[in-house]
Protein backbone atom coordinates (compact mmCIF):
# COMPACT_ATOMS: atom_id res chain seq x y z
CA UNK A 1 0.00 0.00 0.00
CA UNK A 2 0.96 3.54 -0.60
CA UNK A 3 -0.03 6.85 0.39
CA UNK A 4 0.41 10.31 -0.50
CA UNK A 5 -0.56 13.18 1.24
CA UNK A 6 0.04 17.19 0.96
CA UNK A 7 -0.14 18.72 4.58
CA UNK A 8 -0.10 22.39 5.08
CA UNK A 9 2.86 22.71 7.51
CA UNK A 10 5.94 20.89 8.62
CA UNK A 11 4.99 18.30 11.02
CA UNK A 12 6.64 16.87 14.23
CA UNK A 13 8.26 12.89 12.91
CA UNK A 14 7.71 11.51 15.94
CA UNK A 15 4.34 12.35 16.48
CA UNK A 16 3.29 11.08 12.93
CA UNK A 17 5.05 7.92 13.85
CA UNK A 18 2.62 7.29 16.77
CA UNK A 19 0.21 8.46 14.94
CA UNK A 20 1.04 5.78 12.31
CA UNK A 21 1.75 3.43 15.37
CA UNK A 22 -2.29 4.35 16.53
CA UNK A 23 -3.64 3.66 13.25
CA UNK A 24 -3.15 0.01 13.85
CA UNK A 25 -3.41 -0.19 17.33
CA UNK A 26 0.40 -1.48 17.90
CA UNK A 27 3.38 1.10 19.47
CA UNK A 28 5.69 -1.75 19.14
CA UNK A 29 4.75 -1.75 14.99
CA UNK A 30 8.33 -0.31 13.11
CA UNK A 31 7.76 3.21 11.45
CA UNK A 32 10.43 4.77 9.70
CA UNK A 33 11.13 8.11 8.35
CA UNK A 34 13.37 7.60 5.22
CA UNK A 35 14.76 9.27 2.63
CA UNK A 36 13.18 8.15 -0.32
CA UNK A 37 11.63 5.26 -1.69
CA UNK A 38 15.30 3.50 -2.38
CA UNK A 39 16.07 3.47 1.69
CA UNK A 40 12.34 1.61 2.36
CA UNK A 41 12.90 -1.09 5.12
CA UNK A 42 10.98 -4.34 4.70
CA UNK A 43 9.59 -5.02 7.75
CA UNK A 44 8.02 -1.39 8.49
CA UNK A 45 6.10 1.71 7.82
CA UNK A 46 7.92 3.98 5.93
CA UNK A 47 7.38 7.47 5.72
CA UNK A 48 9.18 9.90 2.76
CA UNK A 49 8.72 13.69 3.92
CA UNK A 50 9.33 16.05 1.34
CA UNK A 51 9.45 19.36 1.46
CA UNK A 52 7.48 21.08 -1.31
CA UNK A 53 6.68 25.09 -2.53
CA UNK A 54 3.27 26.05 -1.66
CA UNK A 55 0.44 26.49 0.45
CA UNK A 56 0.91 22.99 1.44
CA UNK A 57 4.60 22.41 2.29
CA UNK A 58 5.19 19.00 3.18
CA UNK A 59 4.85 15.83 0.66
CA UNK A 60 4.01 12.19 2.45
CA UNK A 61 4.56 9.34 1.40
CA UNK A 62 3.64 6.47 2.97
CA UNK A 63 4.71 2.97 2.47
CA UNK A 64 3.27 0.38 4.09
CA UNK A 65 5.68 -2.95 3.69
CA UNK A 66 3.92 -4.67 6.14
CA UNK A 67 0.45 -4.76 4.86
CA UNK A 68 -1.19 -4.00 7.82
CA UNK A 69 -3.14 -0.45 6.84
CA UNK A 70 -4.92 -1.87 3.73
CA UNK A 71 -8.17 -0.96 5.33
CA UNK A 72 -7.36 2.49 5.85
CA UNK A 73 -7.98 5.24 2.97
CA UNK A 74 -5.81 7.77 2.04
CA UNK A 75 -9.20 10.09 3.23
CA UNK A 76 -9.32 8.67 6.52
CA UNK A 77 -5.39 8.94 7.04
CA UNK A 78 -5.95 12.28 5.99
CA UNK A 79 -8.42 13.18 8.76
CA UNK A 80 -6.45 11.53 11.35
CA UNK A 81 -3.62 13.61 10.63
CA UNK A 82 -5.60 16.92 10.61
CA UNK A 83 -7.28 16.00 13.83
CA UNK A 84 -3.93 15.47 14.81
CA UNK A 85 -2.03 18.11 14.34
CA UNK A 86 -5.24 20.72 13.27
CA UNK A 87 -3.61 21.59 9.36
CA UNK A 88 -4.97 21.08 5.96
CA UNK A 89 -4.57 18.48 3.71
CA UNK A 90 -4.86 17.38 0.38
CA UNK A 91 -5.23 13.92 -1.12
CA UNK A 92 -5.40 12.59 -4.46
CA UNK A 93 -9.53 12.28 -5.59
CA UNK A 94 -8.69 9.24 -8.28
CA UNK A 95 -10.52 11.78 -10.67
CA UNK A 96 -8.64 11.75 -14.35
CA UNK A 97 -8.21 15.78 -13.29
CA UNK A 98 -4.59 16.55 -12.44
CA UNK A 99 -5.89 19.40 -10.91
CA UNK A 100 -8.34 18.34 -8.41
CA UNK A 101 -7.85 16.84 -5.30
CA UNK A 102 -9.69 16.15 -2.04
CA UNK A 103 -9.08 18.75 0.60
CA UNK A 104 -9.48 17.79 4.44
CA UNK A 105 -9.53 20.54 6.38
CA UNK A 106 -8.76 21.16 10.66
CA UNK A 107 -11.98 19.83 11.54
CA UNK A 108 -11.63 16.93 9.33
CA UNK A 109 -14.04 18.15 6.74
CA UNK A 110 -13.99 16.97 3.60
CA UNK A 111 -13.94 19.35 0.46
CA UNK A 112 -13.15 19.46 -3.65
CA UNK A 113 -9.90 21.58 -3.90
CA UNK A 114 -9.06 23.01 -7.20
CA UNK A 115 -5.66 23.34 -7.79
CA UNK A 116 -3.52 26.30 -9.30
CA UNK A 117 -2.83 24.97 -13.01
CA UNK A 118 0.07 27.83 -13.60
CA UNK A 119 1.59 27.22 -10.00
CA UNK A 120 1.47 23.54 -10.05
CA UNK A 121 3.53 23.34 -13.27
CA UNK A 122 6.48 24.55 -11.04
CA UNK A 123 5.65 21.67 -8.63
CA UNK A 124 3.74 25.02 -6.45
CA UNK A 125 0.99 23.56 -4.57
CA UNK A 126 -1.88 26.31 -4.04
CA UNK A 127 -5.86 25.73 -3.87
CA UNK A 128 -7.56 27.78 -5.81
CA UNK A 129 -10.99 27.66 -5.35
CA UNK A 130 -12.82 25.16 -3.28
CA UNK A 131 -15.99 23.67 -2.88
CA UNK A 132 -18.53 25.46 -0.77
CA UNK A 133 -20.10 21.72 0.12
CA UNK A 134 -18.80 19.57 2.86
CA UNK A 135 -18.75 16.09 1.33
CA UNK A 136 -18.78 12.63 3.16
CA UNK A 137 -17.35 9.77 2.42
Amino acid sequence: MNVDILVSEKLDSEKLKKLCCGLIGDNKVNVEIVGDESELVDNAINLVLKEVKGEYQVYISLYDCLGILSDISEIMLAKKICSLFKVRCLVSDDSNNPFTMWLVDENSDLFIAFLDEDKLEYDEYFVKMQSQIKKTL
